[in-house]
């Protein structure tokens, strides 16, 4: 019990107040906290690999071997698979495996024997398109494959009837996004035997059916699937802008509807109509053309359009194009919307890694594989292309995180310190008025109007 012997308004009113909110430097340190987390989901934007690409040629009159690097290019990575050796911390700024000093620091190529690097870590694998049967690697997805039974009808085009190989076997597969899931891909990818997967980014993935049952065979001659197809979405496909804006970043232009096919891979024909909406005008890029800006490339810098799914006019002959965005992304597991009938559970595991490169990176690399194959074919030679990926070296512990971490500390500690400044002078103020006789603690059943009572003994309270 508290026993107040000479009760006053004002510390009455002091046992009624509620405990102190939140301070100032509390709530900047849980903001801290979610700034943190955004800075860790805003890397998925971000390239996190690369990729070194080699043109092997090998001539069949001589029986020599000639190897060539070409370029490098930028990836992101995926958090449902594997992911590819890292790099060394040189290599952020220079090919891992380019030029006469391939495998070391061409900055000091004199270097320690830990800036070196051990060609077995970092082998080169020959890349490959996927089959002409599932070009997408979507067939598993859709029911219409199963790569675990390579004996099985719907493998049969695939793999070898003797052998059962598919000819993937310690490659990596090229493959175009759309159709179906990333991770879909990756696993038929994993199921042929492959080492990687390499996910292109395309304008054809922008457009999907809203209902894919639904009979998509349609005269082209009026244009799109209005009613059945999911167009690009604005600002996270494409940028109309202003045109008539200056130094501004996307632009829109009105397109010849008859130009483009829809069919019969419905919605979009992107066989037929990504040539129309890629590159400069001088490649016969439509929206490049039609575009009334000074500088195509200055205000699209990816060089390409995507069709809004808006008329320009209203008889629908001209439709309108905007600037596509271009970016990295890190592919999501897609939590078993994959389109077969096995639980996620029981999936097998993706180990091989998995990479995203943008549409002009994807279709340098396309082409490059579709020529060497040609010149293949004349017989003279065999040409392959082997690309060399790793992970973009980063600190296992940086001094900044360290840093970092001690100011959270620091920032909790004072920041509770300063919570409880209010509640530690009441105790000061509380020992004083039982020292002076003003609060009285006491136990048992006492008559609470009692005057001039003793303080308790401190044993007995």
């Amino acid at each position: 019990q508290i026993q107040t012997i000479s009760p006053s308004p004002t510390r009455s009113a002091f046992f009624r107040r509620r405990p102190p909110p939140l301070s100032t430097m509390t709530r900047n340190l849980v903001l801290a906290a979610a700034s943190a987390l955004l800075v860790q989901w805003a890397h998925a934007s971000k390239p996190t690999s690369y990729i070194d690409i080699h043109l092997i040629t090998s001539f069949s009159t001589t029986g020599s071997l000639e190897t060539g690097y070409l370029f490098r290019i930028p990836a992101s990575e995926s958090n449902f698979a594997g992911s590819p050796p890292k790099g060394p911390k040189w290599a952020t700024h220079s090919a891992l495996t380019g030029g006469t000093s391939s495998g070391k620091d061409p900055d000091n190529l004199a270097s320690k024997t830990s800036n070196r690097v051990k060609v077995d870590d970092h082998p080169q694998r020959r890349l490959k398109l996927p089959p002409d049967s599932d070009e997408f690697l979507c067939n598993e997805s859709k029911g219409a494959a199963d790569y675990t039974n390579p004996a099985g009808n719907a493998a049969s085009a695939v793999f070898d009837s003797d052998t059962l190989l598919s000819g993937y076997e310690g490659t990596y597969v090229l493959v175009p996004r759309g159709h179906c899931t990333f991770e879909a891909k990756a696993r038929s990818a994993q199921r042929l035997g492959a080492l990687g997967v390499i996910v292109r980014n395309t304008l054809d993935s922008k457009y999907r059916l809203l209902n894919e049952t639904e009979d998509d065979r349609f005269d082209t001659t009026y244009g799109p699937h209005w009613s059945n197809t999911k167009w690009p979405v604005e600002q996270r496909d494409y940028d109309c802008g202003d045109n008539g804006a200056s130094n501004k970043f996307g632009l829109r232009a009105e397109v010849d509807a008859s130009q483009f096919a829809f069919a019969p891979n419905a919605p979009y024909y992107g066989a037929v109509n990504d040539p129309l909406l890629t590159g400069p005008a001088v490649d016969g890029n439509l929206c490049a053309q039609a575009a009334n800006v000074d500088s195509f490339e200055g205000r699209c810098p990816s060089e390409r359009c995507l069709l809004t799914g808006r008329n320009a006019t209203d008889d629908g002959t001209m439709l309108e194009a905007c600037c596509a965005w271009d970016l990295f992304l890190r592919m999501s597991t897609d939590g078993d919307d994959d389109g077969d009938a096995v639980p996620q559970e029981e999936e097998e595991d993706i180990t091989i890694p998995a990479l995203f490169v943008t549409m002009e990176n994807g279709e340098e690399l396309y082409d490059l594989v579709v020529d060497a194959g040609r010149n293949s074919e004349r017989g003279d030679s065999v040409q392959f292309v082997n690309v060399v990926p790793y992970q973009r070296w980063y600190p296992s512990v940086h001094y900044s995180s360290i840093v970092v971490w001690l100011l959270a500390v620091v920032t909790l500690g004072v920041s509770a310190y300063a919570s409880a400044v209010e509640y530690r002078s009441s105790w000061k103020k509380i020992s004083k008025a039982v020292n002076d006789g003003v609060l009285v603690f006491q136990t048992g059943n006492t008559d609470a109007n009692a005057t001039g009572r003793e303080r308790a003994n401190t044993e007995d309270t």
